[in-house]
């Protein structure tokens, strides 16, 4: 254990080290800087050229400004997911503003669900009329690209507003709502997306190119008459990696080029200089997590539970009763409504009442979890959740938001007292005994609990867009269990290990999930 400890401090050590490169990576490239459109929509606009950190080069002349792209990110995304390609647009002559639609990232207005996109467009229009005024663009020289929800929001738009010069879609844009025909639109979208998009996108395509079927990789119309179509699947992706493929910059930047009639002597300018030190970071991450689970044992000093000299395995069975019991009590009524986010509510209550309900079997089968010294436990917990939140923040930031708004502040708060019934009962019906039989039980029992939450989605008791929390909800699960599993190796105490969880994983969800009234 000692050289193990020893080896994660050196690993916490180049982690930092790779903190402050990836601080240095994320200041340079084109000049960016973060604003407000009017409304109060939080964005980023990047353009052309170099600039001090957090600055805009100087303002040019009306005829040397870039032609601009207005980027909308996708639902339970934000305006960080945009990002690389906001780099890439000006590493090759375009600005970009990248928003975050209402109740995504810091944007405070509360996010509403409405059919016809009404709230999507009122925040694209107007970050349009602030680019149309903006003096480090060319606003006359317009395109949007939308990635899922914001490629419904980009094809809504180019469909009222005549002013656009191309709507590009990537992975959305199932169907035509407005009067006008959207300026050459491109259609992007995965190999593995959802049937559903396979299927309608091209249709949309077609109706828009005049033809039956409209022949994929192949341009209909005419940029200069704004009737080019073009539609092309994405090989190799899915409705997550689409939006970083190459073959997605590639079709967008070349679409772009053709409608404002740009010529290039050469290919293409493309990197990232956040992909180096993000990998670094993220093959060090595990060691810097089980060090922090390590340290959380040792500030654990209350008495171990014993484990009353059974086996974890029993603890799975009781475990499943447990997840049903939450899945139809969530079937029956919205037990969490009073969780202001879009669909925390739903996997909030699963996770309270799945926790109760197995925190019960441990009593009844005499498995003892909380020992002498609680507040010392949690207090350890608490402290445990700080490292993990000082130590994934930044790595997370380059894809997504990871410091809450207050309002998400204080839902993390809400759903880590609703988490930690489940994560103590996990505690203490999977971690017992030697510690790789707790860990290979603890792994198990979190993709017992992933496999519930589809089998919800799937039986329509949970809403189809949970899936698009499911994957990064499985990273955390994971991952959290490693860091647990070294708590667990150093003091079996099952407390501090739950509350660490719950903070972490509340944390996840707040931050990914829109905010709702």
């Amino acid at each position: 254990m000692g050289i193990g400890l020893r080896l994660c401090g050196v690993a916490a050590a180049f982690y930092a080290l790779g903190l402050v490169w990836l601080g240095h990576a994320g200041r340079s490239g084109p000049a960016h800087v973060d604003l407000d459109v009017p409304v109060g929509i939080p964005a980023t606009l990047t353009v052309p050229g170099e600039a001090e950190s957090g600055r805009l080069p100087e303002v040019l002349p009306l005829e040397s400004r870039p032609p601009v792209v207005l980027l909308l990110h996708g639902y339970s995304n934000d305006r960080v997911w945009m990002q690389p390609l906001a780099r890439t647009l000006a590493m090759n002559g375009y600005a970009a503003l990248a928003i975050d639609f209402r109740g995504h990232g810091e944007n405070r207005t509360p996010f509403a669900r409405d059919p016809d996109g009404a709230h999507l467009f009122a925040d694209t229009a107007a970050a349009v009329d602030w680019l149309r005024t903006a003096a480090w663009v060319d606003g006359s020289r317009l395109a949007v690209v939308g990635f899922s929800m914001g490629a419904s929001a980009a094809l809504r738009f180019a469909e009222r507003d005549s002013g656009v010069d191309a709507a590009v879609m990537v992975a959305g844009g199932r169907e035509l709502l407005g009067p006008y025909h959207p300026p050459n639109p491109l259609f992007l979208w995965a190999e593995g997306d959802p049937e559903r998009t396979r299927t309608r996108v091209p249709i949309v395509a077609s109706t828009l190119a005049g033809v039956n079927q409209i022949t994929l990789g192949q341009t209909a119309g005419d940029f200069a008459a704004r009737n080019a179509v073009r539609a092309v699947e994405i090989g190799g992706a899915d409705h997550v990696t689409v939006m970083f493929a190459e073959e997605t910059t590639t079709e967008i930047l070349a679409w772009l080029d053709a409608t404002f009639e740009i010529e290039r002597a050469g290919a293409p300018e493309r990197g990232n200089p956040l992909a180096l030190p993000t990998l670094v970071l993220s093959l060090l991450l595990l060691p810097v997590l089980v060090g922090t689970g390590a340290l959380v044992g040792a500030l654990a000093r209350s008495s171990p539970v014993p484990d009353a000299g059974d086996s974890p395995w029993a603890g799975l069975a009781w475990l499943s009763i447990s997840l049903a019991t939450g899945l139809a009590a969530v079937a029956a009524a919205p037990l969490a409504s009073f969780v202001a986010q879009d669909l925390s509510e739903s996997v909030a209550a699963f996770f309270a009442i799945a926790g109760g309900s197995a925190l019960v079997s441990t009593r009844l089968h005499g498995r003892p979890i909380v020992a002498p010294g609680a507040l010392q436990s949690a207090a350890a917990g608490a402290v445990g959740f700080a490292a993990v939140y000082v130590v994934l923040a930044p790595l997370l930031e380059t894809l997504h938001r990871a410091t809450p708004t207050p309002e998400r502040a204080l839902v993390t708060l809400v759903l880590a007292l609703l988490f930690l019934p489940f994560f103590l009962a996990v505690e203490g019906l999977l971690h017992r005994g030697r510690w790789p039989v707790a860990l290979a039980a603890g792994l198990l029992g979190r993709v017992l609990t992933v496999a519930m939450l589809l089998l919800g989605v799937s039986l329509g008791i949970l809403p189809p867009v949970v899936n698009l929390m499911l994957a990064p909800l499985a990273l955390v699960l994971v991952l959290a269990e490693f860091t647990s599993i070294a708590a667990y190796a150093r003091s079996r105490d099952r407390l501090a290990a739950a509350v660490l969880q719950a903070g972490w994983v509340a944390w996840a969800v707040a931050i990914l999930m829109p905010m709702r009234a």
